[in-house]
C-alpha cells in the first residue's frame, strides 16, 4: 500500500511499526491503524488512516474479522475524528494481490467483508487510490451537508 502512495497528491503523515519484544511488550501506538495518509481534494487536504490487510484466499467468499479489531478501530475512528479504511489484498502475494479493496469502516456490516462486494474493489494505482478516496470523501461530505440542513 506504501507504494500506491506515490502520487503528488498524497503524502504518508505516519506509519505504525508493529514492534514486539522478546518479552511481548507491544507499544499502544501499534494498535493505530498501519497508515495516516493527507491527500489534496480541491484547493484543501483531507486525511485518512488506512489499515492494511491480506489474507491468501477467500474463506467461503469472506474475509471475517474479529469483533474486538473492529471495535478497536471504530472506538480509534471517534477519538481521532477521521476515517478508517481498510486496504484489503486477497490472493496473489502481498505486495501483489489479485484482489485489492477499500473498504470504509463505517460500510463494514457485522464483522464481514463479502468477494461479491464488488463496488470496493480498485485497480492497484496510485490515480485509482486517489479517485476511490475522493469519491468516498464527497458522499461523506454530502451526508454531512444533508443533515445540518
Amino acid at each position: 500500500m506504501v507504494n500506491l502512495l506515490a502520487d503528488w497528491r498524497l503524502k504518508l503523515l505516519d506509519r505504525t511499526q508493529d514492534a514486539v519484544s522478546t518479552a511481548g511488550v507491544v507499544a499502544e501506538s501499534s494498535k493505530n491503524p498501519d497508515l495516516h495518509v493527507q491527500q489534496k481534494r480541491g484547493k484543501g487536504n483531507i486525511d485518512y488512516y488506512l489499515e492494511c490487510k491480506y489474507r491468501s484466499r477467500w474463506n467461503d467468499g469472506a474475509v471475517t474479522f474479529e469483533d474486538w479489531q473492529l471495535d478497536r478501530y471504530r472506538q480509534f475512528q471517534r477519538n481521532n475524528r477521521r476515517k478508517v479504511v481498510f486496504a484489503l489484498g486477497v490472493g496473489g502475494t502481498p505486495s501483489n494481490p489479485a484482489t485489492l479493496m477499500l473498504i470504509p469502516l463505517d460500510s463494514v456490516k457485522g464483522n464481514t467483508i463479502k468477494q461479491i462486494e464488488t463496488e470496493f474493489a480498485i485497480e492497484p494505482s496510485p490515480s485509482a487510490l486517489v479517485e476511490y478516496m475522493n469519491s468516498y470523501f464527497s458522499k461523506v461530505f454530502y451526508k454531512a451537508k444533508q443533515k445540518t440542513k
